[in-house]
């Protein structure tokens, strides 16, 4: 191709869809069915990209729960109505299942896979034949559920074989059953004893999976109630048998395929009721056998496999096996070796077979298996195991009465390499001189890689194989997330946590089981984290913890005041190059948002940038505890992912505070600090970092045109624009845009000096507000201080910045202050006169910077602070309205006097001014802070005394409902004109509303019970049939 500018819609289908084929066809959907095209509409319809729609993340390891697809509103609202009639299999989460399968009607569903099931979900959709889900129960052929492994642990009577027949009842031409565990084998079972013949009874059901009880389940469940079925996969727990029901020893012609796994059985039941079982499947084609026997007399080997399995099952081709017994010495009666019982496998010729046999000092263990071994699980194998690869197993137990070498080890490494989950159990030390375990820390070792263990279980153990995985100089375990280990041994190994030597390989875990002692899993959350060190340029020093990258950086140190919204400053291009400091007490407990989800514009949703831009992060305490609705992943791993570290420590924001901002760096412990140099990121073109390189439109539709200039766009800012309907072209920094091809322009926030790196965009804005030909311009933060520049003002650094999300700002000529949020070290410098034409918008009440500019005739307007909308204050969001109808209708009005007059507007749900309390000689109720129980804070309390005061300096007639008297007895009880002690309930709070006949309830002062409490009376329309209003944020934002 010599067409440089092609774009993907010049190309023909073939092409089109060999690139789609190699997508993820959800991303295809989500993509491009957005696009409104009719040709690539019909061609992904028509080729089966809708057939398969699975909503579940791919799951990292070890995970409880299936991650949800965030896109699950936008398939449902604009994308599942245009294809549901190709849609033949959904993979969902129970808590999503009503929404997709209420957004279109699904003709040619017959699959379903559910997952995160319990038995709610079973109750809700499932049992006495509730149709909540259309005509999908009849269509569907083909179900999976997938249970929680919380389920487990519910009481078994919740789960009777008359909540699982509800099933088959409800789901009433189902072919295939598989009700299985998001963890292997962690299910609730199927308990059909003494139950009648017409319960869990299916007449078209070919296929099941399931997990019974006891054997008997196991036979009660071949006795006829399941004629048609074909392939049975099932898990018995107990294959201990005692029962007196009688059931069906009929043939089982129909049974084509058994697979069945126990983790017990004794050998009683094995020969007396397990064997005749298998003689009854005269017609087996594929059968799978996992079991373990107990107390048997003589090892299961070749001979009996051939003579009691293999003989009965003529039409048998597939088998796969591993049986192994596990006996005492006393009961066993022949002491036969490994060569022994090989010698019968290969007698057989039937298939290639192995074999583990394992003597103790009183127990022996024999393993028979088919290869290649096709089970995840293997338990108890000792030193002598044969030299083959067991691709499949994840879950494996060794034990011994003799020590384990590190060779041992490291043969486990290489025979089971996709291990997940190990266990050891060996009370033997592995040297003779284990005491002095510590001085092999100097020793060289073959290091030992694990590449996928995420759970060690390390408890009858000699402290020796504790040091054995622990010690990164002997073992790398870089996906350890689980370790069950004696607390006391692991104080030991780790010399009271401050071992270096062992921290590597604690760097990941999340969960430590250390018995009743699980409080001081503080000690290892403190101990696995990396130390480092933060320098400023006069050498102080402040020593911290490393959370997220382990990575050397430098960077000017500028703190930030607000409490919230990590994620968006982070990913805000002001901060780039810079250090930051969140002086809010703690961060990372709400986690990180889907950074990849976008909106209905194809913008980033939840952060601001499509990276992290600050060079690192210093907070006071960092959780790796997180708990949030739209979290996927903790602060830590995300600050890890794009390579910035964080540091918890102390006593910085004072230092910054005394002596403004200051360069400093990071560097991790055991690296030469001189090797960092300062770098001052103020001296540095950062645009060529943060700025697009290339121009891009976004909602194309738009009624106006926008030219936007990025000097570090926010997406919040473009998001904005597009939501007033305009369409919005950004372009470089450096990019010479025309105004003959826009209705305005718009200028970006950004980092830097705009002094020295952005003449380019100087002349551009001097070239628009310098033009015969007017029009508006608007810019924010970095842009303020461009068209101050362009219009010529000067530009000042401030000692240590505005940064946060509670800056004051007067708007010039009014007694109206906005509380708004700010990232900026520059400002517009302050003098007596500004250039002619051009007067000051607004003014930092805090050090009295100017905040906005505005030409006197001209629709030019800038300034500092971030009116857009997301962590920030709402109080100043108008502003881009105001900016889009000044571009629409600048020509007819005075575009100063309009602003102020948006501005100095009370925008209260209909978005009229409603009349001052006192014009109309009101009420206003607060509700207080419920009941305090001893050890709580009072600051509600105290908040709703503040409110009362600042009411009645308003000469405001307050009534106080608060149902402890904690603040009532330190401050003045005849603040308010009326207190009602009472509980902030509907029924105390509402007979108050019909006596008092308040105008107005305030409800954020007496934190979530006033706020519910007053939401469900205004809900229930109980506040309107009073006329009381909810004063403050509108009912929309209260949550």
């Amino acid at each position: 191709m010599n067409q440089p500018n092609i774009s993907l819609l010049d190309l023909p289908n073939e092409i089109l869809l060999t690139i789609f084929k190699k997508l993820d066809n959800m991303d295809v959907l989500y993509s491009l069915l957005r696009v409104n095209n009719r040709r690539l509409d019909t061609l992904i319809q028509e080729n089966n990209f809708a057939s398969i729609l699975n909503f579940i993340l791919p799951t990292s390891l070890n995970h409880t729960r299936a991650p949800v697809d965030p896109r699950v509103d936008q398939f449902c609202t604009s994308i599942l109505p245009r294809i549901n009639h190709n849609v033949k299999t959904l993979i969902v989460t129970s808590f999503f299942l009503k929404s997709i399968l209420y957004a279109a009607r699904y003709p040619s569903l017959t699959e379903l896979k559910l997952f995160n099931v319990d038995r709610m979900t079973i109750s809700l959709y499932f049992k006495d034949n509730k149709r909540l889900l259309y005509d999908v129960p009849r269509q569907i052929t083909d179900l999976i559920l997938v249970f929680e492994n919380k389920s487990y642990k519910a009481s078994l009577k919740y789960y009777s074989a008359d909540l699982y027949a509800c099933i088959l009842k409800y789901f009433g031409n189902l072919k295939h059953l598989s009700i299985i565990g998001s963890y292997p084998h962690y299910y609730p079972p199927l308990v059909l004893s003494n139950v009648p013949l017409t319960t869990f009874f299916s007449s078209t059901l070919n296929k099941l999976c399931i997990r019974v009880r006891h054997f008997e389940d196991c036979l009660a469940l071949l006795d006829g109630r399941l004629k048609q079925l074909t392939t049975l996969i099932i898990f018995i727990e107990n294959m201990e048998y005692d029962s007196l029901n009688v059931y069906n020893i009929d043939d089982l012609p129909n049974l084509k395929c058994l697979s069945l796994t126990t983790p017990f059985c004794l050998t009683n039941t094995y020969g007396t009721q397990f064997l005749p079982l298998l003689h009854r499947m005269l017609n087996i084609e594929e059968l799978t056998l996992y079991i373990t026997i107990k107390n048997r007399t003589t090892f299961i080997d070749g001979t009996h496999i051939y003579n009691e399995i293999l003989v009965h099952m003529p039409r048998l081709h597939m088998f796969n096996f591993c049986i192994s017994t596990d006996t005492t010495l006393d009961h066993l009666v022949d002491h036969l070796s490994k060569n022994d019982i090989q010698r019968t496998l290969n007698n057989i010729k039937y298939q290639e077979m192995n074999c583990i046999v394992n003597y103790g000092y009183s127990t022996a263990i024999c393993y028979i298996f088919s290869l290649p071994f096709m089970f995840e699980d293997l338990t108890y194998i000792g030193n002598t195991f044969p030299s083959i690869v067991f691709n499949n197993v994840k879950r494996l137990t060794v034990k011994d009465e003799i020590s384990f070498k590190h060779d041992f080890f490291n043969g486990i490494a290489l025979s089971f390499p996709l291990l997940e989950e190990l266990c050891v159990i060996n009370i033997k030390p592995q040297s003779l001189i284990s005491d002095k375990w510590n001085s092999n820390d100097n020793q060289l070792y073959s290091i030992i890689k694990y590449p996928y263990l995420i759970s060690l279980r390390l408890v009858t153990v000699h402290i020796d194989y504790i040091d054995q995985f622990l010690n990164e100089r002997k073992t790398h375990l870089p996906c350890l997330t689980e370790l069950t280990v004696n607390y006391n041994n692991l104080l030991i190994v780790t010399e009271n946590f401050t071992r270096d030597t062992i921290r590597l390989n604690c760097m990941k875990i999340k969960k430590l089981n250390v018995g009743e002692r699980i409080e001081h899993t503080k000690d290892l959350y403190v101990f696995k984290m990396q130390r480092g060190t933060l320098i400023l340029e006069d050498d102080s020093k402040f020593d911290g913890f490393v959370f997220g990258a382990s990575t050397n950086v430098t960077g000017e140190v500028v703190f930030q005041t607000g409490i919230v919204g990590y994620t968006e400053s982070l990913t805000d291009p002001s901060y780039c190059g810079q250090i930051l400091v969140l002086t809010s007490p703690l961060i990372g407990n709400y986690g990180v948002p889907d950074e990849k989800a976008i909106d209905d514009f194809g913008i980033q949703r939840w952060v601001e940038s499509n990276k992290i831009y600050a060079s690192g992060l210093i907070v006071s305490t960092y959780t790796e505890q997180y708990n949030h609705w739209n979290a996927v992943e903790s602060l830590s791993s995300w600050l890890n992912k794009h390579n910035v570290p964080g540091i918890d420590t102390h006593m910085l924001t004072k230092k910054l505070r005394e002596h403004g901002t200051m360069l400093g760096k990071i560097f991790m412990k055991g690296t030469d600090p001189t090797s960092i140099r300062f770098q001052d990121q103020n001296k540095t073109n950062l645009m060529i970092q943060v700025s697009i390189e290339k121009q891009r439109v976004f909602n194309p539709t738009g009624k106006i045109s926008i030219a936007c200039i990025d000097c570090g766009l926010k997406n919040s800012q473009l998001r904005i624009l597009c939501q007033l309907d305009a369409k919005v072209t950004v372009f470089p920094w450096n990019y010479s845009v025309k105004q003959d091809e826009f209705d305005g322009l718009f200028l970006s926030s950004g980092p830097g000096n705009p002094q020295t790196q952005c003449r380019d965009t100087i002349a551009t804005i001097k070239s628009w507000i310098d033009s015969e030909t007017i029009k508006p311009v608007f810019g924010i933060s970095l842009g303020h201080q461009l068209m101050a520049l362009a219009a010529g003002m000067k530009i000042t650094k401030l000692k240590y910045g505005n940064r946060g999300y509670n800056q004051p700002c007067l708007l010039e000529g009014t007694q109206r202050c906005f509380i708004t949020s700010q990232n900026h070290g520059f400002a517009v410098e302050k003098v007596r006169f500004l250039p002619s034409g051009w007067s000051i918008l607004f003014t930092n009440q805090n050090d009295q910077s100017i905040e906005g500019i505005i030409h006197d005739y001209k629709p030019f307007f800038s300034v500092e602070f971030y009116p857009e909308y997301c962590t920030e204050p709402h109080d100043i969001e108008n502003l881009f309205k105001i900016f889009v109808d000044v571009v629409q209708s600048y020509k007819s009005i005075n575009v100063k006097s309009y602003l102020i007059e948006q501005l100095t507007k009370c925008y209260i749900g209909d978005n009229k001014s409603p009349k001052a309390f006192h014009d109309q000689g009101k009420k206003v109720l607060v509700l207080g802070s419920d009941i305090l129980t001893f050890g709580q804070a009072g600051e509600f309390d105290y908040s709703a005394i503040q409110a009362v005061q600042a009411l009645k300096e308003e000469n405001i007639y307050t009534i106080l409902i608060n149902p402890s008297n904690i603040t009532l007895d330190q401050t003045s009880i005849d603040l308010p004109n009326k207190i009602f002690c009472e509980q902030i309930t509907d029924t105390h709070v509402l007979p108050v509303i019909r006596e008092e006949r308040p105008y107005g309830m305030l409800l954020s002062f007496g934190e979530r019970t006033a706020l519910h409490c007053g939401i469900r009376l205004h809900e229930e329309n109980m506040l309107a049939a009073y006329l009381c209003n909810i004063l403050g944020e509108q009912n929309i934002f209260i949550c």
